[in-house]
């Protein structure tokens, strides 16, 4: 009879041995988005609606709220409480670690990250610092190219049956306000802004006529078919151009007009 205890007796101490081998293999360790680690029993795991019958140590994703939760024997604690908004205007009540997405400007959403304090701006540090970048970094962290091309246009002319102007329009342009046709040939350049950003009037100002093919329209005769084109009355809020054919150098300029191009450029 004492034997018999004594056999029982160690049986019951090889099956709490191999019970809590097993509870220790399913025990692992985790880190939540918080950094922080924690034990977990490798239970069961669970994606979408809550589960009906958990058991310590469950794990349940919420799809709902996209929050982990681990279950205590009563009830769901959040592994992950951080929070994603996405608006113009700052969560009201934000814990540490939730993610702002600043939508203030839509052409720049910045993101942001909640310390405690204060939200910090996520800034993508990516642009090179290599010599002759033109690539610069803004305070925003974000990227731009400041492009040296401060103005263009495109100028197209309408005519009567005689070739004699009746209107211009500008087709394309960037930086350009008004393109007034003062006389025959002669056209001021207003800027939509004035590059104030300059040190100088000196940028540059490069233009161009559409090729006439030998017979420039408004002139009296067909050997005018070297149309030339210049500018005067430089300054940061626009110039002046003049437009005409010398034929050949032979006789003092006479204005014409014709359809032309201009592009303004600075380094500055």
């Amino acid at each position: 009879m004492f034997q018999k205890k004594i056999i029982r007796f160690l049986l019951l101490i090889i099956v709490c041995f191999s019970f809590v081998q097993i509870s220790f293999a399913q025990q692992v360790t985790v880190i939540n988005q918080k950094g922080t680690k924690i034990d977990v029993i490798n239970n069961t795991v669970t994606t979408g609606a809550e589960p009906t019958s958990p058991l310590i140590a469950d794990i349940w994703f919420d799809t709902i709220t996209n929050i982990s939760k681990i279950y205590d024997g009563i009830q769901w604690i959040e592994l992950d409480v951080d929070t994603v908004t996405t608006a113009s205007i700052a969560p009201a009540i934000p814990v540490v670690g939730d993610i702002w997405f600043d939508n203030t400007d839509v052409n720049s959403v910045i993101t942001k990250i909640w310390d405690g304090t204060s939200w910090l701006t996520i800034k993508a540090k990516v642009v090179s610092t290599d010599t002759n970048n033109d690539i610069t970094l803004g305070t925003d962290g974000g990227a731009y190219f400041q492009s040296p091309i401060k103005a263009f246009a495109k100028v197209e002319i309408t005519y009567d049956g005689s070739d004699n102007y009746t209107g211009h329009s500008i087709a394309k342009e960037l930086n350009v306000n008004t393109i007034t046709r003062v006389s025959e040939g002669v056209y001021d350049v207003i800027f939509d802004t004035a590059l104030s950003d300059l040190l100088d009037d000196n940028y540059i100002i490069q233009l161009t006529v559409k090729d006439c093919e030998g017979n420039c329209p408004g002139t009296t005769s067909q050997n005018y078919d070297d149309i030339g084109i210049t500018y005067s009355s430089q300054s940061n809020t626009g110039f002046r151009i003049l437009i005409g054919d010398s034929d050949n150098g032979s006789n003092r300029k006479d204005p014409v007009d014709i359809e032309f191009m201009l592009t303004v450029i600075s380094l500055f």
